[in-house]
């Protein structure tokens, strides 16, 4: 469960959260692109990531990871967007 935790937080809130500082470090640009850069950086990974992951043995934490970061994102995204006031 330390990994499956490990992986949807760093999937879900450290990944934003870099992207978050890449873009604050960055010159400005448009504001539409910022917030879409955030949002995709906050999605849960493709569905392909167990396939990939069955190819080094590691198909059921990855299969387990997907299934979190997918119920988790529901309350991230909806927080992420409440913050960005879209």
């Amino acid at each position: 469960m330390t990994d499956v935790s490990l992986i949807v937080s760093g999937k879900l809130i450290l990944h934003p959260a870099m992207m978050l500082l890449m873009i604050w470090l960055l010159p400005s640009y448009d504001s539409t692109l910022q917030m879409g850069a955030i949002l995709l950086a906050a999605v849960p990974m493709m569905s392909i990531y167990p396939i990939l992951g069955s190819q080094y043995g590691y198909r059921n934490l990855c299969a387990s990871a997907l299934l979190m970061t997918t119920i988790c994102s529901f309350f991230t995204l909806a927080l992420l967007l409440s913050l960005l006031s879209i």
